[in-house]
């Protein structure tokens, strides 16, 4: 990987060049199985001990695991920025959130991968091998936090619950990676933007670009709509909207919303996200759930409308 920040940090150049800049999220949270994994690391055949396999991948004890070799490109490429330490500048953490039964056999895996921050012990073991000319930590950005690890059966409701706890960030903070459409549905009703990736291909790079995209969209989203609410002058009237509605002036608290347009679009989720425009007179409402978009001319009722 080559250093794309000039910072001397190694960044992924088949990621979009600025996927690491500000406004990024504070945490990125994985599935494991078909998302890290092309297998269910409960399986017996991948039970304990675990050494690094002569061909690649890790030995278990009947049968090699091979992870998505993209996945975790992708991985290393984001424990590799580095935390600048500035007041603007945020690290990024990684989280796992995982049903599968078998923790220890998930962090072995994941620690002979070399995505797991290094234990005290470690990080003593490598200080004493390397030469005292070379920085031992030189190459060492992060790792997944060994509290930030939530791998036991259940819903992931408990899963990003534990991970907001314990690690401080908020949920709107946090960009989730799962195979499984009911798990993303879960993760948006808490208010976590949530992307959903192929359990053949696992976590790629283009999935990585387009949930980086998701959360930067509805974040600014969020914001505008944080905005314009501040101002005290307008009012929407509240959701659900249906194609019944389309030739109605919706009246609410004195203002007059317009349905002006109803579109299929493509999306996944559910929740309404929003988007205003620029001349912050129109919303752009996506239904998720009922997978289409209503566009809303909003007018002042001070205009007379």
């Amino acid at each position: 990987m080559i250093g794309a920040s000039g910072r001397g940090s190694r960044l992924s150049n088949d990621l979009p060049v600025d996927w690491h800049v500000e406004p990024h999220p504070k945490l990125i949270v994985l599935d494991l199985d078909q998302t890290l994994w092309p297998f269910d690391a409960a399986h017996p055949r991948y039970a304990l001990p675990h050494h690094p396999a002569s061909h690649g991948g890790i030995q278990c004890r009947e049968s090699i695991a091979t992870p998505f070799a993209e996945a975790i490109s992708v991985v290393k490429s984001i424990l590799a920025v580095p935390n600048t330490g500035t007041s603007n500048s945020s690290s990024w953490r990684i989280a796992v959130a995982s049903a599968n039964s078998n923790k220890d056999v998930c962090t072995s895996l994941l620690r002979h991968l070399g995505l797991m921050q290094p234990s005290p012990r470690e990080l003593v073991t490598r200080r004493r091998c390397v030469p005292e000319d070379v920085d031992p930590f030189g190459d060492v950005f992060g790792g997944i936090e060994q509290h930030l690890l939530e791998i036991h059966p259940g819903s992931k409701t408990v899963h990003l619950q534990r991970l907001e706890a314990a690690s401080g960030i908020a949920f709107c903070d946090m960009l989730f990676f799962d195979d499984r459409r009911n798990n993303i549905s879960v993760a948006q009703r808490l208010g976590v933007v949530a992307y959903q990736v192929s359990p053949l291909t696992g976590l790629t790079r283009n999935a990585f670009a387009e949930g980086m995209r998701l959360w930067r969209t509805q974040r600014q989203s969020g914001k505008a709509m944080a905005t314009w609410l501040s101002t005290g002058k307008k009012r929407v009237a509240p959701f659900p909207l249906n194609k019944a509605d389309s030739n109605k002036d919706i009246v609410d608290n004195g203002s007059t919303a317009a349905v002006s347009d109803i579109a299929p679009i493509d999306a996944v989720g559910d929740g309404i996200d929003v988007k205003i425009m620029p001349n912050d007179s129109r919303l752009d409402f996506r239904d998720y759930e009922g997978q289409c978009r209503v566009v809303i001319d909003v007018f002042d009722s001070d205009d007379g409308v």
